[in-house]
């Protein structure tokens, strides 16, 4: 299994781009994206030119109600308030995150939003919780 999250602490942002090549479902462009943040995350700033990249010629250049983005930044707010894939538990950068997907309108613009955001909400304690009210409420 391939460490992400090691690649994107290194700074491989080659790598981490090489994720979305050839892949016609999308599925690796949204990988890349995520990947290519949590670089930007570890103090690897080249990563917002590959980032704006991936916006402009990828299957991202079609999500035009970023339901996709807003759905990565989601995903990595959590995934920092919890401690998953590999991430550390982070509160100051899964805030980042979570106020990027609300901005993005997600989920309030997600058939069920209201659900995922219990689930989500559901698992948290102390200071993920914490930070989790401050953004959705």
């Amino acid at each position: 299994m391939t460490d992400y999250v090691d690649m994107a602490r290194r700074g491989d942002l080659d790598a981490l781009a090489r994720l979305s090549d050839g892949d016609p479902d999308g599925d690796g462009d949204l990988l890349a994206y995520r990947w290519l943040n949590v670089a930007r995350d570890f103090g690897h700033p080249a990563a917002d030119e590959l980032i704006d990249d991936l916006l402009e010629v990828s299957s991202l250049r079609y999500d035009d109600d970023q339901f996709a983005v807003g759905s990565e930044h989601f995903g990595l707010g959590v995934a920092y308030l919890v401690g998953r894939h590999g991430l550390p538990v982070d509160p100051e950068r899964a805030g980042r995150h979570l106020e990027e997907a609300r901005e993005l309108g997600w989920p309030a613009h997600v058939e069920d939003g209201d659900q995922l955001l219990a689930e989500a909400r559901a698992g948290l304690s102390g200071p993920g919780l914490t930070v989790f009210t401050r953004v959705f409420g």
